[in-house]
């Protein structure tokens, strides 16, 4: 299989590569030239485990001359002005597409896992899981990525040909992550764990192995929460060995009050409403070695 990772120079697209290397698939990451100068390490980690770096624009004839079988779309910013969002999370995805249709590539959109809290709105201390139907709730976004995530997974699901969608939770673990992961593991080497038991967690090593079942044909049709059945503390005392969990979910609270493009208000969208996050697909969860049968008790 040739895979094809647009916007694969990040956090998420180094691990996906990695994974799908190890299964034997060709790996091919299309690039913009300022995302791949600014990540220097990452592109060459890239170039290092054998995936071919374009860089170029990032356009529906550059994916075509991939010869993709399956086409992974991974932009994504957490905050910033309403246009530089939606362009990350639509406004490419809409100039691609046409790309993938000419190939006829499976397509797996990575979305948010703040479209199904901000989707359901459920009670507090309830479990949320997707939709029964796709982006169909009594919600409405909270942020300006929430809003540009659900449009492009609508985008995604117009596509006559195989698509999936996947909503990852807060991705931690692994070489090359989040500043804010840096932060944590620099906590736990004291012994501690700050974070909240409401924050919906996910590794990046599952989330890769997930996706590659994406990619594979095994989610077709189908959105899902990636998550494990533990809060944020919990991952964080089993990745690091930390003793002492410092709850700070009341930290997002000011989130409420932010403007839709503040990454506060994000985090505030997805924790303060203080939900479980699970999925109506465990099996394959599971198969991404994310869900073993039990979910793990939250306090």
């Amino acid at each position: 299989m040739i895979a094809l990772l647009v916007g694969g120079v990040g956090y998420i697209g180094y691990h996906l590569a990695g994974e799908l290397a190890r299964q034997g698939h060709r790996v091919v990451v299309l690039s913009r030239p300022g995302s791949v100068a600014r990540r220097r390490r990452l592109a060459g980690g890239l170039r290092d485990m054998g995936a071919r770096v374009v860089v170029g624009p990032v356009s529906g004839e550059m994916v075509a001359r991939s010869g993709a079988d399956a086409v992974y779309y991974l932009p994504g910013k957490p905050g910033g002005p309403r246009e530089s969002v939606w362009e990350a999370h639509y406004g490419v995805l809409k100039r691609v597409l046409p790309g993938v249709e000419e190939l006829g590539a499976r397509l797996v959109y990575v979305s948010s896992i703040a479209v199904t809290a901000d989707l359901l709105r459920a009670p507090p201390g309830s479990v949320a899981v997707e939709e029964e139907r796709h982006l169909v709730g009594p919600g409405r976004p909270e942020t300006f990525h929430s809003e540009s995530k659900m449009e492009g997974e609508r985008l995604t699901a117009s596509y006559r040909g195989r698509w999936s969608i996947v909503r990852p939770g807060l991705v931690y673990g692994g070489r090359y992550g989040h500043f804010e992961w840096r932060l944590l593991r620099l906590a736990c080497r004291f012994g501690l764990a700050p974070g909240s038991r409401w924050a919906p967690v996910v590794s990046v090593e599952g989330l890769a192995r997930l996706l590659a079942l994406a990619g594979e044909g095994r989610a077709d049709r189908l959105w899902i929460n990636a998550v494990e059945p533990r809060s944020m503390l919990q991952a964080l005392r089993r990745y690091c060995g930390a003793r002492i969990g410092l709850e700070l979910g009341w930290l997002v609270g000011v989130g409420r009050i932010a403007g839709r493009g503040s990454v506060l208000r994000l985090a505030w969208s997805i924790v303060g409403r203080k939900n479980l996050f699970r999925s109506r697909h465990p099996g394959l969860l599971g198969e991404a070695e994310l869900y073993s049968g039990e979910a793990d008790e939250v306090g």
